[in-house]
This record gives structure tokens, C-alpha cells and sequence, in this order.
């Protein structure tokens, strides 16, 4: 894997900067050894909160209290500080490593459009904030005895670079049960190959990272029609 020509290209999608950085520190794991490009997509989920009723206008805060949500204007400035922010890092890691970048910003459903855009990629890792500042284990999802290529590979490389333990789940377990045992499990990182299944559609995707709260790397996209 870490000969020039079995480089791969590894794009990067969140729909914030939060949840981007922790995917970014992945990909600088990989940068000087498994990457030679790295690209960037921002997917702004729209929220006209002026619209919105008034009892809809507040959210609870991490302290337990009450606040209210931001104006569309104030959400646009926080859109556009994010994808600064993104574009920075984007960018420092690519120079750092003298890989070839890009950095796109997209409207829409934030899953379904970071499975699109993965189509014109080798590698796609999609970003989600990390929830406290434990270590994870670094966790596979793949079929026994029958390994993705690239999986155990990459799997042994990210932990190495982060301290990190690896832990397997068997592809061959129902979604619903690989699910289950990911929301008992700290995990810093889970790798899937969504080409194999058994989780494959944006609503699964979804659904594994919400269960996994960390960013979920996908060897290869869902087929799509």
C-alpha cells in the first residue's frame, strides 16, 4: 500500500468543522504513507430558523440550560466560519505532506451527498465529532475469513499512529446487532466496507454513526443504482 502507485485518493466530508477534525487527524495518519490526494466536502444542511415557531427556536446546551437557536443570518456567518476552518486544515495537511487537495461545499442531505461525491474517490471518511476525550479502539466491520483488501491494513496503520487498540465485528451479524454492540463500544474509528454490507444504505450509514459517535471510514461506497 505505500508505494506510489498504490496510493490512494481519500475524501474527507462532514457538515461541520467539528465534526471534520477528528476525520482530518485520520487522514494525516495516512497522509505520507497511503494518500496522494486528499479532498474536502462541506454538506450545509439548511435551517431557516426564523421560520420556525417559537417554541421550536430553543435548544438545550451541553450545561442542561435553555438557548436560543441562532438566525439564519447569524447560521449562514457560522457556515461560512466553518468552511474556512475546513479549507485551513484542508490545505496545512496537504502542503505538509505534498499530497494534491480540493475543497468543495454542497447544499443538501449531508449522507446522501457524502456517498455521492465518494463515487469519484477511492476512499471516503465521513466526519463526526468525538463525544469526551477518551481513547477509542480502532473497530473493522468485515466478513470472517474473507477480508476486504486494504481493511486489515489500514486498520493496523491508524492504531499504530494513535495509540489505539483494534477490535473486529463479523460483517455476517444483522445491521441491527452490529449497531447494538457499537453504541457499547469506545470507539475512535470504524471501518466498513458498505460495497459487502451489511450496512449499505445512507440510512444505515446514518444510523452507524450515530451508534459509533466517531467518524465512520468507508473502504467502498454502497452500489447505486
Amino acid at each position: 500500500m505505500t508505494g506510489d502507485q498504490n496510493r490512494k485518493r481519500l475524501l474527507i466530508a462532514a457538515e461541520s468543522f467539528v465534526d471534520a477534525r477528528p476525520a482530518i487527524q485520520i487522514a494525516r495518519h495516512l497522509a505520507g504513507v497511503a494518500v496522494s490526494d486528499i479532498g474536502g466536502l462541506l454538506v450545509e444542511r439548511a435551517l431557516e430558523t426564523d421560520t420556525l415557531p417559537s417554541f421550536a427556536q430553543r435548544v438545550v446546551t451541553s450545561s442542561g440550560s435553555l438557548a436560543l437557536l441562532p438566525q439564519a443570518s447569524r447560521m449562514r456567518q457560522m457556515l461560512e466560519s466553518d468552511a474556512k476552518a475546513f479549507q485551513e486544515q484542508l490545505t496545512r495537511l496537504a502542503r505538509q505532506f505534498s499530497v494534491g487537495w480540493s475543497f468543495e461545499r454542497e447544499p443538501g442531505d449531508p449522507v446522501e451527498r457524502f456517498i455521492h461525491a465518494s463515487a469519484k474517490w477511492d476512499w471516503l471518511v465521513i466526519g463526526h465529532r468525538r463525544i469526551g476525550s477518551y481513547r477509542g479502539c480502532i473497530v473493522t466491520i468485515q466478513p470472517e475469513n474473507q477480508a476486504t483488501p486494504d481493511i486489515p491494513s489500514l486498520s493496523d496503520l491508524i492504531a499504530r499512529a494513535s495509540h489505539a487498540r483494534t477490535m473486529s465485528l463479523s460483517a455476517s451479524l444483522p445491521a441491527e446487532e452490529i449497531l447494538k454492540r457499537l453504541e457499547l463500544t469506545c470507539a475512535e474509528l470504524v471501518l466498513i466496507d458498505a460495497a459487502r454490507g451489511p450496512i449499505r444504505s445512507p440510512e444505515q450509514i446514518r444510523m452507524l454513526l450515530e451508534a459509533a459517535r466517531c467518524p465512520v471510514f468507508i473502504i467502498r461506497p454502497p452500489e447505486t443504482s
